[in-house]
């Protein structure tokens, strides 16, 4: 192994040579603004209190906090004393359960010594089951801890030397945790500097959550890494008013920002401007979209509501990847525009872009499948691809490439993504892609967007699989027998005009009811698992 220059390494150096440049804007600190050289001091005196806990090399600490100085002093800290980070969700509102059944998996996979957490949420922390040796304490408990502690022991960091994990989301099976080493974390941060052309003059505006790989690497690891000003917003204020997230922009005159594509639509349907309206986002010169399919019909509707505000065409980005790989597999970028196609079927699909330097990306088709006759299963190689999930469970990697389990094709050197290769339903040997009977189904006024997905499953008593769609009903929707029947049906009527895919069973849920990730993505193993235990609380099935 060899040394490599850490995130925290980066910070310092920052904090020597420019030490009043600002580091994070913290929202939920009433937008106070901490310099390098103010986290810097902050990191060394959490790696301090964490040393006085008794946490040596290797320990994993879980990491239940808020966006802001907490976060970020609390990683910083890990690296600092070699101790592994691992990002989990904070308990928000009514996604309490699916914050328990996070944390406790979380905990019961990696074992952690030690979960920090703030007064505010302490309570809610304690409430969860973890197993007996994780110890909860306050960040303040922390900070208190390095009172008096003496100098911090001299550590090199390796290439190979975990940095955090990074669990995935969960949509097709139990979460895993990704171990992210320093070396991937510096490749991807290079890579980005090439592709974004990234700069320490750069600002950058993140709401997504800390514990997504998004979140964590557009909204901390990216930018101390190469010196720019991260501004941190929690995502439930996205999700009241999308409009913060672009005042926020605004505001900031900030460069770079990353959403889903579901954020992009939020915005056009909830924000609306007028010939007088002040916002300005002519300085975002990049905004990437990625995380979820990536959808020709947002990019223009986004570009047509806020041209007026001064939003470039150019700037919008689609992207590819996975926190297996990093975030980032492929991209577009301020000299690389996506490029769009028309399928057999009529639709028209974007690209995700070229794949980063140093980074190669492979299409391998199952015999006998049918579909696009391109298509196949996505396979990426480069040096900010993982070897393992935690603690010694081996990855699907052959010779450095990786299994994605997500279904795409190339095209003029531009990769195409259709959606995850678990999401796909085979019928006799043809492949129906998750997101074309996605976007079906926004067409079906009685659904609720993002909320269907298609599975196979056995029907009543027959051991044989037949294929399901299973959607929750649009919230305020009637429930009269007629009502839900007549949604059934137009459902199954779009999906097979749409796809040619015939629906043999449908079943309805009230809204809330779908089994989500903490990202919110629906978790196909467990619709499909629960349609076969019948555990799956349906109000209508047909």
């Amino acid at each position: 192994m060899s040394p490599v220059s850490t995130v925290l390494k980066q910070v310092q150096l920052r904090a020597a040579c420019a030490p009043g440049s600002i580091a994070l804007s913290d929202w939920t600190a009433g937008n106070k603004q901490v310099s390098y050289a103010e986290l810097a001091a902050t990191a060394s005196r959490v790696a301090a209190g964490l040393c006085a806990l008794s946490l040596a090399r290797g320990d994993r600490v879980v990491l239940v906090l808020p966006h802001g100085l907490e976060f970020m002093g609390t990683l910083l800290g890990c690296v600092g004393i070699g101790a592994i980070a691992v990002p989990a969700p904070t308990p928000e509102g009514s996604r309490q359960r699916a914050f328990e059944e996070r944390l406790t998996s979380i905990a019961e996979d990696c074992s952690p010594r030690l979960l920090v957490t703030t007064e505010d949420l302490a309570g809610r922390v304690a409430a969860v089951p973890v197993n007996r040796g994780a110890r909860i304490v306050t960040w303040n408990a922390v900070l208190t801890a390095a009172d008096g502690y003496g100098a911090l022991p001299e550590r090199v960091a390796q290439a190979d030397d975990p940095l955090l994990l990074q669990y995935t989301s969960g949509s097709t099976g139990r979460p895993k945790g990704v171990v992210v080493t320093h070396a991937m974390v510096e490749a991807q941060c290079a890579q980005a500097r090439e592709a974004y052309a990234e700069s320490p003059d750069d600002v950058a505006v993140t709401w997504v959550p800390l514990y997504h790989d998004m979140g964590l690497v557009t909204g901390v690891l990216r930018p101390l890494h190469t010196g720019y000003h991260s501004v941190l917003m929690p995502a439930r204020e996205f999700v009241r008013r999308p409009r913060s997230w672009l005042d926020a922009i605004h505001r900031y005159r900030a460069t770079l920002s990353s959403a889903p594509n579901f954020a992009y639509d939020y915005c056009v349907r909830k924000v609306e401007l007028d010939d007088a309206d002040p916002l300005d986002l002519s300085s975002w010169r990049v905004a990437r979209n990625a995380g979820e399919v990536v959808r020709a019909a947002t990019q223009d509707r986004f570009i047509a509501a806020f041209g007026k505000a001064g939003f470039r065409a150019s700037s919008f980005c689609p992207s590819y990847g996975m926190a297996e790989a990093t975030l980032t597999i492929t991209t577009c970028g301020p000299d690389v525009p996506p490029r769009r196609i028309i399928t057999g079927r009529g639709d028209t699909v974007l690209s995700s872009g070229v794949p980063l330097p140093g980074t190669h990306v492979e299409v391998r088709k199952d015999e006998g499948a049918t579909g696009e006759p391109q298509a196949g299963e996505l396979w990426v190689k480069g040096p900010q691809v993982f070897s393992r999930y935690w603690p010694d469970r081996a990855a699907q990697v052959q010779d450095g490439w990786l299994k994605t389990h997500d279904v795409g094709f190339v095209d003029g050197g531009h990769v195409f993504v259709l959606g995850r290769a678990d999401g796909t339903v085979i019928v006799n040997g043809r492949n129906f892609f998750g997101h074309d009977i996605y976007n079906a189904c926004l067409e079906v006024a009685g659904l609720r967007p993002g909320r269907s997905v298609a599975v196979t499953a056995p029907l009543d008593e027959s051991p044989d699989e037949v294929v399901w769609l299973v959607g929750e009903i649009a919230v305020g929707s009637d429930t009269t027998e007629r009502n839900l029947s007549q949604t059934a049906a137009e459902a199954r009527e779009v999906i097979f005009s749409r796809t040619g895919l015939a629906v043999s069973a449908v079943g309805l849920l009230s809204p809330g009811e779908m089994p989500l990730t903490t990202s919110g993505k629906v978790q196909v193993g467990r619709v499909r698992s629960g349609l076969a235990a019948g555990s799956l609380r349906l109000i209508w099935r047909g």
